[in-house]
């Protein structure tokens, strides 16, 4: 095989697989696709395309029958920020009115969280907004950074697997999925199993889960959970190992 189509959701996925994907002779060709996931999936199955890339956290946790994640990339910045075009107000929390008409592509996560600081916030989903909701990655470099307030992940943990692309195809295409598998990072995949697997146990609650390994080699895994009409739910777990991290947080839950 010496040529591979790729479907992507975004300019900048497609811009990230052509810098860091490349193999020699192979020779890759890349199209942004417009479909939704199901959509998506049965045209990866019918063979419109080789490999299916989208970010992990909108990637179902239950896979159509014969697709699989075959790679997953290395962990951009997950952790979200507040872009603000005429920058952020002194003695208010977040630098936000209270009154802030704020734009979000997630209606239901992190309005919840920021209902902490103010019930008066309003969304909606006007990506051009005065204020946005967005993931570091989506910030571009000629924003500047006085417009910018980066919001802590250990406080706004991101939904399971923000951040990292997630390399889908057909369980048969044996040839695609040996390529693919060569992008695969191991590091990360055991940091997101541990928040997929949270995700999976706390549904049908939405939630934010982030794990992370500091530099002597444990992990930590912090979460969010939501509870329509209840307070929010945070937890904490760690272990110099990422088995049970997971089920650890869960327990908390259940005090």
């Amino acid at each position: 095989m010496n040529s591979l189509s790729i479907a992507v959701q975004a300019e900048w996925q497609r811009d990230y697989i052509a810098r860091n994907c490349q193999e020699d002779n192979l020779n890759l060709q890349i199209s942004i696709l417009t479909s939704d996931f199901i959509n998506a999936s049965a045209q990866l199955l019918k063979g419109d395309f080789d490999v299916l890339i989208q970010e992990l956290s909108a990637t179902p946790i239950d896979l159509p029958e014969n697709v699989a994640i075959t790679a997953l990339s290395e962990r951009f910045e997950a952790h979200y920020v507040i872009l603000s075009e005429k920058g952020f107000e002194e003695n208010t929390l977040l630098g936000l009115a209270g009154d802030a008409v704020i734009s979000s592509k997630d209606t239901n996560y992190l309005p919840a969280l920021l209902e902490e600081f103010s019930s008066d916030y309003t969304y909606n989903s006007d990506e051009k907004g005065e204020i946005r909701l967005l993931s570091n990655y989506e910030i571009t470099k000629n924003i500047q950074k006085t417009k910018i307030k980066i919001l802590n992940s250990k406080e706004f943990p991101p939904l399971a697997g923000k951040g990292v692309l997630a390399f889908l195809c057909n369980k048969e295409d044996i040839a695609t999925r040996k390529i693919v598998k060569k992008w695969h990072n191991k590091e990360v995949a055991n940091l997101t199993n541990v928040e997929r697997t949270f995700q999976k146990m706390v549904a049908p609650k939405t939630c934010g889960v982030f794990c992370e390994q500091d530099k002597m080699g444990n992990h930590h895994l912090w979460a969010a959970v939501i509870n329509t009409g209840e307070p929010i739910e945070r937890v904490r777990a760690s272990s110099s190992t990422v088995f049970g991290l997971a089920e650890a947080a869960i327990a908390q839950l259940d005090k």
